[in-house]
């Protein structure tokens, strides 16, 4: 019998669609912090963690000599306020059901599950509670823990050991996401990741990195064993 896998499955674009309301909701938390209005786009959060998301917008609005943390921290305590009174009742979220399925088809082969996302804890909690996911996940890597997506596979491994108290080599780790950037992260420890491209128009750069499997939907998945 083989040992088993870790699958760190990714959020926003893989396990849900979160709809405008987080972006619109951070767009508004740099301005109130800051005076500048940074009109986030898709390609400016996708794939990225919360913390370097603000950072960059911020490094592009402001002339800031020194340490941007303090205000990095003013805006995600802003964003954090807003988004825990706006996301449960938003009509523009939704969970992907062939995610959810996929999900229960990894537990039901008695795979380990964790998270893997840019999300603050806080606010991923405030998602997947929405629908019912938070309990499925015993542990999770979030932006809180670094604003470095690459970094987290490693802290996974760790975080694992401590929830599962057992060894996940990163060859027995699976990353599930949505984008080039869980891909990479993947990669780059020798891990085999499961991409999802909900957007056609980036599959070919989603390609390039050649993850162990790239899919139109999770329907189409294979478990990894």
């Amino acid at each position: 019998m083989n040992p088993r896998r870790l699958y760190l499955f990714d959020i926003d674009g893989t396990l849900l669609a979160p709809g405008r309301t987080p972006r619109e909701t951070l767009n508004q938390a740099i301005q109130r912090v800051t005076g500048h209005f940074p009109d986030l786009r898709y390609g400016d959060v996708a794939g990225f963690t919360d913390p370097l998301i603000v950072r960059r917008a911020l490094q592009k609005q402001l002339t800031v000599d020194g340490d941007l943390s303090a205000l990095i921290s003013q805006v995600l305590a802003d964003y954090w306020e807003q988004i825990q009174r706006r996301f449960p009742g938003a009509s523009d979220p939704r969970v992907y059901d062939d995610a959810v399925t996929f999900l229960k088809r990894v537990l039901s082969a008695g795979e380990a599950v964790g998270l893997i996302t840019g999300n603050l804890r806080a606010v991923a909690q405030v998602k997947l509670e929405r629908f019912g996911l938070w309990d499925y996940f015993p542990f999770g890597v979030f932006g809180d823990d670094t604003e470095d997506r690459n970094a987290m596979p490693w802290i996974a491994r760790e975080r694992a050991w401590d929830t599962y108290r057992e060894a996940f080599p990163f060859h027995r780790m699976v990353v599930v996401g949505d984008t080039v950037h869980d891909a990479r992260a993947a990669q780059i420890y020798g891990a085999q990741s499961i991409i999802v491209c909900r957007r056609s128009d980036y599959r070919e750069e989603i390609a390039v990195v050649k993850p162990t499997q790239i899919v139109k939907s999770l329907e189409e998945a294979e478990i990894i064993s």
